[in-house]
């Protein structure tokens, strides 16, 4: 048997849903990292997959939103593809998530 494990950065459940629970309804998927280049389409089609992982392991995650939050911004297809998708991607950077302007 085969055992391979992901980690997720940040992971947040919908309001009132119980831990570990079976079909625990998961609102957000994240990941968080200094790095010294941007991230870019790559790190989202990560959460993305990782997102078809929790569903197929039993969670609710179908309609969890994948968010990057980075010290370096983004790379401008990564930025492009999340103001197109309406609120479903979320980027953040430090100075954003600290509400503070750049």
């Amino acid at each position: 048997m085969c055992t391979t494990s992901h980690e997720i950065d940040v992971l947040a459940l919908e309001r009132g849903s119980l831990p570990r629970t079976p079909g625990t309804p998961t609102g957000f998927t994240g990941e968080a990292g200094h790095r010294d280049r941007r991230p870019c389409l790559a790190e989202l089609s990560m959460l993305q997959q990782l997102r078809d992982l929790l569903t197929a392991a039993g969670y609710d995650a179908t309609h969890a939103v994948p968010g990057l939050f980075s010290t370096t911004g983004f790379t401008d297809d990564l930025a492009a593809e999340a103001a197109a998708s309406r609120g479903k991607i979320l980027l953040l950077t430090l100075d954003e998530l600290y509400g503070q302007s750049s």
